[in-house]
């Protein structure tokens, strides 16, 4: 695994592998990804699991007297295989996180002889289906794989990356999938969020927002006793209460307007959950 994968989401066919491997013809590919010669479908396999994932290929530098010598071929492939191969080689992709971390000057060559383990990644193009393979082949053990999962699923990694990729600068909101209320003792650092809870055996739903996730959920909520499972959007580091307070108002009247609520607010009625919250914005 390359480190290039996870970054920039591209990696550079050799001419040996496109010429002699795959029998890919530069002259197919134009050097923009905009134009449509340059699309592939790219199919992703780890053990019995598939999916299915945009690509292109690119080609700079050709011209027919010099395809065999100096012509470029990029494979290059969307953000939502690179977060999935993230997931699926984590031990590379945290070894790569700790290479852009550190000075400029480290290599990959010196991260991987400090942190030597192998991960391997197989690339077989099918010219009749134009779709590049993808197989994973081989994983390194993730270490303290409980700790791991948690930097994960909080969304640190993902803020990590994101950061080292675009800048610190730029507005991200990190978003979370459901958890069972079991795991709210867990939220000991989930700061600066807007929350939903959901009691899936009364189909009731509540927003709010909280400086402290953990501190919050001591509070009893008696709107929705029985909640059941909670998730949240994690605001940019900085936003300040009257911010978090104007988007929990957005969202709760945004939900409002879809379904049945406690606060007398005529809405659509799309879903058979009703909204607890009782403080409304007209």
């Amino acid at each position: 695994m390359d480190g290039s994968l996870f970054q920039h989401r591209v990696t550079i066919l050799p001419v040996w592998v496109y010429r002699d491997v795959f029998r890919i013809k530069p002259g197919d590919f134009s050097s923009s990804r905009n134009d449509e010669s340059t699309k592939i479908k790219v199919k992703f396999r780890n053990g019995k699991e598939t999916s299915m994932h945009h690509g292109w290929i690119t080609s700079t530098n050709f011209s027919e007297e010099n395809a065999r010598q100096s012509a470029t071929l990029r494979f290059i492939f969307s953000t939502e295989l690179a977060e999935l191969l993230q997931r699926t080689f984590p031990m590379s992709h945290f070894r790569e996180i700790e290479r852009r971390l550190r000075e400029e000057h480290t290599t990959t060559a010196q991260i991987e002889e400090e942190y030597p383990f192998f991960e391997f990644l197989d690339i077989e193009w099918d010219a009749e289906g134009r779709c590049m393979h993808l197989t994973c082949h081989f994983t390194t053990p993730m270490q303290f794989s409980a700790v791991f999962q948690r930097l994960l699923s909080d969304g640190v990694v993902d803020r990590i990356e994101r950061e080292l990729r675009s800048g610190k600068n730029r507005v991200h909101v990190t978003k979370t999938g459901w958890r069972p209320r079991e795991e709210m003792g867990q939220e000991e650092m989930t700061t600066n969020v807007i929350y939903t809870l959901i009691d899936t055996v009364n189909h009731e739903l509540y927003v709010g927002e909280a400086e402290n996730l953990k501190a919050r959920f001591s509070q009893a909520r008696h709107e929705i006793p029985g909640w059941t499972h909670y998730r949240y959007d994690r605001l940019p580091e900085g936003t300040s209460r009257e911010v978090r307070q104007s988007i929990e108002r957005m969202a709760i009247r945004q939900l409002a307007s879809l379904m049945e609520n406690d606060g007398h607010v005529s809405g659509m009625n799309i879903s058979n959950y009703r909204l607890k919250n009782r403080r409304i914005d007209r």
